[in-house]
């Protein structure tokens, strides 16, 4: 039925995200996690195919039980935002808000480098150390349009 006024609308802040982590899994904090399709579960991102980024780790997550009972769920939260990384190549003014794909768990490239890592996301900035990638719920839905 169509709304006839203001509607209160449930909602959560989804800046950061749980996944299980697939098993024998290690994902260091604030690195590229990824969702492995095959494994059923988040690794660190790679230059591969047969994954979907989910985002950025909060804490380092291992599933083999070192630091944490082997009873207990692993699960590695990722975030969503705005996070300076490793530029592959050189990336310039003329890549600004291009998308950028994951090479491995700390560096993108534009995909005319020649990465078969999963979209992570757009360029929003260039710095001598790095580059500014926004993360958001866009760059999880695929690979390339």
């Amino acid at each position: 039925m169509k709304a006839i006024g203001h509607r209160q609308t449930e909602h959560m802040l989804c800046d950061i995200i749980r996944a299980p982590l697939a098993a024998g899994a290690e994902v260091f904090g604030g690195t590229l996690a990824v969702w492995d399709v095959e494994k059923g579960g988040c690794v660190a991102a790679s230059n591969r195919r047969h994954t979907i980024f989910v985002g950025v780790a909060v804490a380092t997550m291992q599933a083999t039980g070192r630091f944490m009972p082997a009873d207990v769920p692993k699960i590695a939260a990722v975030r969503r935002g705005q996070f300076l990384f490793d530029m592959a190549h050189p990336i310039t003014n003329k890549d600004l808000f291009r998308r950028v794909y994951a090479v491995d768990d700390q560096t993108v490239a534009t995909n005319d480098f020649g990465s078969e890592g999963p979209w992570v996301g757009n360029v929003v900035g260039i710095e001598d150390k790095g580059v500014w990638i926004e993360i958001d719920f866009a760059a999880r839905e695929g690979r390339r349009d």
